[in-house]
């Protein structure tokens, strides 16, 4: 941190620091004791006390003009209203905007923004998904992170500031606010239950918690080039469940399902879960993430900054399955 007659200035400004990614993040962060980090929130009571401890703290309100005494030589804007469609464009993309003028007005050198694979609005049928191709979004949600990069690109463009965009895709980690992840479909494969498509060569699409924060650490570098990258770890189906098996030392699923059927059953499921008042074993949502034959393609950021994904889906699923036999929930 350096102190001048007219500002302080840190290392890293972070928003979204009490998120999934963002606590995760910090945690990295405070692997390096150099690194001075200020944290941007609404209030400062949202912050956990081990979070105060390994940082500076100031009120951020991105909902109004920015104007801090302060200033970094790297923004990490990882906040984002994912959950009320009625804010999305008030935090995801005016928020945005606040922020980069703010970085743009006090010198910072680089802007790295968390954004997410969903603004391709791909189906499950997409094929391969690379950076640069149209980018359809279908909800609020992904039209606000489109809205938010378009703004990271040119606004720094125009004011001579680097800047990165990372697009993470289903994100896994252990995590208090979630409802374990995967747990489900480990248990199917567990019990003997876990079925494939006939007919259908599936891919899965998840990236540790901890590959997203190495990427990002690596997005922060000033001698780094930038640019806008996937981070994914992609596998087939059939890898990916079967190193599910081998870490619960249990056979290899094998039985299949004809594909039309699985569609009919989806569709009934889906349709008879809301009279219900317990969740069906089996919905379209199900049936899609099955069938599912896009690929988000994540091997950009490992030319382009020489990265290496450090956990990769086989360490995840590895970890995830431990740690979920030591809370005696397999």
């Amino acid at each position: 941190m350096e102190q001048n007659s007219k500002k302080v200035i840190y290392d890293y400004f972070v928003t979204g620091s009490t998120g999934f990614i963002g606590k995760a993040f910090l945690e990295r962060v405070a692997q390096d004791r150099k690194i001075d980090v200020l944290l941007g929130c609404r209030a400062l009571g949202n912050i956990p006390q081990v979070q105060r401890a390994m940082s500076h703290q100031v009120i951020c309100d991105l909902s109004k003009p920015l104007s801090l005494p302060i200033s970094a030589r790297v923004v990490v804007h990882m906040a984002a209203e994912k959950q009320d469609a009625a804010l999305m464009q008030a935090v995801n993309v005016e928020g945005t905007r606040r922020l980069l003028k703010w970085s743009a007005e006090s010198g910072v050198r680089r802007f790295v923004y968390l954004s997410s694979v969903g603004t391709y609005g791909a189906g499950y049928r997409a094929g391969m998904v690379r950076v640069g191709q149209v980018q359809t979004p279908g909800n609020s949600y992904e039209r606000t992170k489109k809205a938010a990069e378009e703004l990271v690109r040119d606004v720094c463009e125009r004011a001579g500031m680097q800047w990165s965009i990372l697009q993470p895709s289903n994100v896994i980690g252990i995590n208090s606010r979630s409802r374990h992840p995967l747990l489900g479909l480990i248990r199917a494969v567990k019990s003997g239950y876990f079925v494939y498509m006939s007919s259908t060569i599936s891919f899965v699409n998840y990236v540790a918690v901890e590959d997203v924060t190495e990427s990002l650490m690596k997005a922060t570098c000033i001698e780094m080039p930038g640019g806008t990258f996937i981070i994914n770890t992609p596998a087939p189906l059939t890898d990916f469940i079967e190193c599910i098996a081998t870490e619960l030392r249990v056979p290899s699923p094998r039985r299949h399902l004809p594909k039309i059927l699985a569609a009919g059953m989806g569709a009934i499921f889906s349709i008879v879960t809301p009279l219900m008042s317990r969740p069906m074993p089996f919905s379209m949502e199900k049936f899609r993430e099955l069938s599912n034959r896009t690929i988000y393609d994540g091997t950009d950021i490992e030319k382009a900054l020489d990265f290496r994904y450090p956990v990769g889906w086989r360490r995840m699923l590895h970890e995830l399955i431990s740690t979920y036999h030591q809370m005696g929930l397999l």
